[in-house]
Parts: structure tokens; sequence; C-alpha cells
């Protein structure tokens, strides 16, 4: 049977003879048990694996602090070290990190371990924008949101 890469139940309409892998807890509202597909978790039960990935995002954002503090000094005419600009953004760094990494992880997982014959992305017609972190967060749990970033990552 060939097999589809979905992340939610919009883009179920055309395909329905192919067996579908959905990528996001976000995708089950409107999904019933006589159509349930094969569900993908990203999760890693082991501590110390967990623990590596968590190192990993930290070496990264110690990198991309290095990129932009002075990017960021010039542009707001600051003389700030990376430790001032992490007490004034390393929250939002992180969290924005630590989405982006578990997204492009989670693809790389599911297409390793399955073969994939099939990409189904919808177009969404409205962007979605982040004013602070919380609606980032918020974001982060919708899927058209994680739709944009799967079709980027893909």
């Amino acid at each position: 049977m060939k097999t589809i890469l979905v992340s939610n139940n919009k883009n179920n309409i055309n395909y329905k003879k192919l067996k579908k892998i959905i990528i996001g807890e976000w995708c089950f509202a409107d999904y019933t048990k006589k159509k349930s597909p094969e569900k993908h978790k990203f999760l890693i039960k082991d501590i110390r694996k967990r623990k590596a990935l968590v190192r990993e995002n930290i070496r990264i954002e110690k990198r991309i602090f290095k990129k932009i503090v002075p990017i960021l000094n010039s542009t707001h005419k600051e003389s700030k070290n990376i430790k001032q600009w992490q007490v004034i953004i390393g929250h939002w760094v992180r969290s924005y990190l630590g989405v982006f990494s578990n997204r492009f992880k989670h693809i790389n997982h599911i297409l390793k371990k399955e073969k994939i014959d099939n990409f189904m992305v919808i177009q969404d017609k409205k962007k979605i924008f982040s004013n602070d972190i919380k609606d980032f967060l918020d974001n982060a749990r919708k899927e058209s949101f994680n739709d944009e970033i799967y079709k980027n990552i893909l």
C-alpha cells in the first residue's frame, strides 16, 4: 500500500485509499476510530538521549547568540555582552529553537523509519503571526502553524 504523510485531517479528503501517517497530536480532534491513521510520536523515553538533545540545543543556542549579539548591538546601538542579551531574549530564543528543532527531528525520524510515497501539504490562506512568546507557544499547538513548519522543512 502506498503511504502518504499528512499533518492534519484536511489532507485526507482526496487520498482515501492511501495509508496515512500523521505527524501531530493536533490532528486527532477530527479523527474517528473508523478512519484512524497511523500516528507517529517522537517520544524519547531514554533520559540520556533526552539530555543529549537538550545539550545539542544549548550548543546551537550558544552559536546563535555568538552570531546575533553583534547584529543586535549594532542595530540597537548597544554594547551588551552575550549574557545580557540572554537575559533579555534568551527565553524567546530557547522556545523557538526547541519548537523548530523538535519538528525537524520529528520529520527526520519519520522519514528514516517509514517509506513515504507522497507528501500532502495544504496551503493556508492566512498567515500566523506571533506578537509575543505566548502567541508563539499557542500557535505551536495549531495545525496550520505546524503545517507551515513541516512544509518548510520538507
